[in-house]
């Protein structure tokens, strides 16, 4: 690896460890705002309004109007007092992320004493132009997580395509699984280089996670289907904290298939050797233990909180070593006085786990490739509160993430490959001898600093009633982020290959302003974001323009160049992009709300497909890949309208209609010498449309119980799934696509249902939570026999179902909580397909799927178990908390 860096990100470095203060992609602070009556609805004027916990509080003006900003998210006491009147407390008043929260008060005059509410929040957030949904740490207690994703696969709109809990594998509302930007304490944890969350967040100090999938403000960039806001914990005035240990107790089974068919003749093939390992005897032995503790160090002025986990398991694979991960969280917060604030946030991940592959299960003792992730992220925030209207945060922070993927530990020179092929049984499937063909090693981090201004303006109605009332939030802000990447892979399939090595420091710019007008009437949420993007590279402008290759093969000798380094080079260009985009929420009335968004969302493609072959001599052999830095951003329009209705004080449905048109999407492009080179270039030429209905009914607590249940009707299309579409039909001389098929993720019906039951006692509690998530089959491409071009996913995979309950049981003694549980994952122990293999009928001829279709078994002539999902798994767990 290079030394990565130079004297301005020294400089840059400095600055943010002075500063120290962290990116805010999106806001992880709430607004709470209000009014200040006496008995007779006159607005009263110099009442305190105090957030206690958070060391934050507001005067009302003339007409009691009053606004506390950048309160951190969670729940909180308010308290508003005047000389002459009562007291009076709102308890259990929830702050979420991004959204105004409004605490109304009305006082007795001459009457002494204090007067406390329990303060609930609203199931209609008028307010709201945003669709999202919003899930606290009590939901994550409540349900059967293992890590956050747990609960984003339970959320309406949201789709897995594979048992693989990868969030490259997750979809909101038909987007691919890398357009979706991952948001921790404001820093983006996103990997740039491929998509997806570059590392994990331990669940117990998770405070809110939002999940934004339309209408998101101009201030949030880099993403076509949604936000991941994470905001984890602070430390309080009181001390808090838990332990939890967890373990699986028993794994159910599957079946395995007794049929190994041949693909010509449908006959059972007496030359596949038997599998020498079984699924009753998977090796799964799951346990987690995790823990926080957070509090004040000078109360109330510094506090702090801490979480953190570690997890081992055995897979369904017969892999010699558990996968491992640990991760941790800290916050420390400094509250000097009202109008000063400041955060400072780390966040550290580390994965270790063995890959399994069917074709290697032979050899995996000693030739199986071992995978690690080893992330960071720093960040922080300054506040101040210029006046109880205008307020400002300067932010920096930084996220690195390193990823290496090798065999046994070794290096690619180091790699077993004598003979240079892998050695395979008579079958021709199963690998008997030789090292896994692929080295990865990858470095990712970048730097950030982003400043924000808020000016909220309000005003009563004349004369010091409080009548009809206008509020207007202008938010503006910019940012500038720095990246560092580096990059080396080796892959050497069937004899040939392939070198990728690069590193480049491309560069981000982003503007944007919005403007909230919140009326009694109507919210009107209005803004535009600027983008620009500095590749920062250049590229050979024709890689195959040179004499000679450096082992002195002849590549072009009418070329005018000798070799690789002496060809014509490109400067890639800066793309500029402008995002308009608009939120209406129309009350109705008091119980209905009609809300509507529209907007424009760009991103700059994952970076390997910019940067991939363009600093290397391409090999001489096989079928090259060369990345494109001139490509455009990737485009999506989007539309939403929908109503809320509040049938009763408790209970609540939401029926939302949304559309999509997706534009540059990345496919591969064939371009073919005279000479016999080729090679094959990203470029923007796909396109996509995605059309949908949720619809969602929540009940909040009544009589013990709650729940919700969430139904999403779906129609995704495009051109292509993959972006390698292009490149595999061109190997093997089939013809692409030219109109939309259904995608590989168009799951046309899923169903979301979540019930809680529990009790409310002083000293003992019990509790039952359930969750099942139902999806239609996704399709598949119906295969021809013998090796002709598939119908493009003309087919339906199985429908899934995952069920999983949890009960657990609390006792409060000597000032402890103590709760013993258990869980159930895939209750019914159902067989659910979620894939063919890794192909999924691309023709790249490693899947399954003839196999399904024309004898019904589904995972393959040699049991390929990738195909499955996990069976039933049961787990006890006990935690101790105060």
């Amino acid at each position: 690896m290079r030394a990565r860096g130079n004297s301005a990100r020294i400089v840059f470095t400095a600055a943010l460890m002075l500063l120290y203060a962290s990116v805010a992609f999106a806001g992880n602070t709430g607004i709470i705002s209000g009014l200040v009556t006496d008995e007779n609805g006159k607005g009263v004027s110099g009442a305190l309004v105090v957030v206690k916990g958070a060391n934050m509080f507001a005067t009302t003006n003339a007409d009691g109007y009053y606004v506390v900003n950048g309160v951190p998210v969670g729940y909180f006491d308010v308290k508003a007092s005047r000389v002459g009147y009562s007291e009076m407390v709102q308890t259990g008043v929830k702050v979420v992320a991004d959204l105004r929260t409004n605490v109304s008060f009305q006082l007795q005059s001459q009457v002494t004493g204090t007067h406390v509410i329990e303060s609930e929040k609203p199931l209609i957030e008028f307010k709201e132009t945003m669709t999202a949904d919003t899930i606290d740490s009590d939901a994550i207690d409540k349900q059967v997580v293992d890590e956050f994703a747990d609960m984003l696969a339970r959320t309406p709109g949201i789709v897995y395509e594979d048992s693989d809990a990868s969030t490259l594998n997750l979809h909101i509302r038909g987007g691919r699984g890398n357009e979706i930007a991952y948001i921790v304490d404001g820093i983006n944890i996103t990997n740039p280089i491929v998509g997806g969350a570059g590392m994990q967040v331990p669940t117990d100090a998770i405070a809110e996670m939002s999940i934004i999938k339309a209408g998101w403000d101009a201030e949030y960039g880099e993403a076509q289907s949604g936000i991941i806001n994470i905001s984890t914990k602070e430390g309080r005035d009181t001390y808090t904290g838990n332990v939890d240990v967890v373990y699986e107790v028993y794994t159910g089974k599957h079946d395995k298939s007794s049929h190994k068919y041949l693909e010509a003749t449908g006959l059972e093939d007496p030359d596949v050797p038997l599998v020498t390992w079984e699924t009753r005897t998977r090796q799964t032995k799951y346990s987690k233990v995790s823990g926080s503790f957070g509090g004040p160090i000078v109360n109330p002025y510094l506090s702090f909180f801490v979480g953190g986990d570690y997890k081992r398991d055995w897979t369904v694979y017969p892999l010699p070593n558990p996968d491992t991960e640990w991760n941790a969280n800290a916050k420390l917060t400094i509250k000097p006085t009202n109008r000063y604030r400041m955060s400072l946030s780390a966040g550290k991940y580390r994965e270790d786990h063995d890959y399994f592959d069917n074709q290697y299960q032979y050899v995996l003792d000693e030739h199986y490739e071992h995978r690690m992730v080893d992330a960071l992220r720093l960040s922080g925030k300054w506040t101040h509160n210029v006046t109880d209207s205008a307020f400002y945060e300067v932010n920096g922070g930084m996220f690195k993430e390193h990823r290496l993927r090798n065999t046994d530990g070794k290096f690619w020179t180091d790699y077993y490959r004598d003979p240079p092929n892998p050695q395979s049984d008579p079958t021709g499937w199963f690998i008997t001898d030789g090292d896994w063909p692929f080295y990865q090693d990858r470095y990712q981090q970048y730097y950030n600093v982003k400043g924000d201004f808020t000016y909220n303006m309000a005003r009563g109605s004349e004369g010091g009633t409080v009548g009809r009332l206008a509020e207007n939030q202008i938010k503006c802000g910019g940012d500038v982020k720095l990246f560092d990447l580096d990059f080396y892979e080796v892959y050497a399939p069937s004899g040939n290959i392939y070198t990728d090595v690069y590193y480049v420091e491309p560069r981000s710019y982003a503007a944007y302003v919005q403007d909230k007008l919140e009326y009694s009437g109507m919210i009107i949420n209005v803004g535009v974001r600027f983008d620009m993007f500095d590749p920062n590279a250049d590229y050979p402008l024709d890689p195959w323009d040179f004499r000679y290759a450096l082992d002195g093969t002849p590549i072009n000798l009418d070329s005018d160049y000798e070799t690789y380094k002496d060809t014509p080079r490109k400067k890639a260009d800066k793309t500029y992009q402008v995002s308009p985009r608009i939120g209406i929420s129309y009350p109705i009335t008091d119980r209905d709300k009609l809300h509507f968004s529209y907007g424009h969302f760009f991103q700059t493609p994952p970076y390997a497909y910019l940067y991939e072959s363009t600093q290397l001599e391409l090999n001489t052999s096989g079928y090259p890949l060369m990345g494109n830095p001139d490509l455009n951003p990737q485009k999506t329009i989007q539309y939403e309208i929908g109503v809320e209705h509040l049938f009763t004080d408790t209970l609540k449905a939401d029926v939302s209609a949304y559309f999509k048109d997706i534009k540059d999407l990345l496919d591969t492009e064939r371009i073919n010498y005279e000479t016999g080179q080729n090679y094959t270039r990203y470029i923007n030429a796909d396109f996509g449309s995605v059309r949908g209905l949720e619809v969602k009914i929540d009940q909040r607590v009544t009589r013990n119980f709650s729940g919700s249940v969430g139904y999403t009707f779906s129609v995704a299309k495009g051109l292509a799934s993959d972006i390698y579409q292009g490149y595999n039909y061109s190997y093997r001389t089939w013809t692409a696509p030219i109109r939309e098929n259904l995608l590989d993720w168009d799951q046309t019906h899923t169903l979301d249902l979540m019930l809680d039951y529990r009790t409310n006692r002083e000293n003992h509690n019990f509790g039952v939570n359930t969750t099942l998530v139902y999806g239609s089959g996704m399709p598949y491409s119906k295969p021809k026999e013998g090796s002709g071009q598939p119908e493009v996913n003309t087919q339906r995979m199985p429908w899934t179902m995952d069920w999983a309950i949890k009960v657990n049981y609390d006792v409060n003694f000597l000032g402890l909580t103590y709760s013993a549980y258990c869980e159930v994952l895939n209750l019914l122990n159902r067989r659910n397909v979620y894939n063919f293999g890794a192909d999924e009928g691309d023709g790249a001829g490693e899947d399954w799927i003839p196999f399904y279709y024309f004898y019904g078994d589904a995972d393959g002539p040699y049991d390929d178990l990738e195909v499955w999902g996990d069976p039933m798994r049961l787990r006890v767990g006990l935690s101790v908390g105060f």
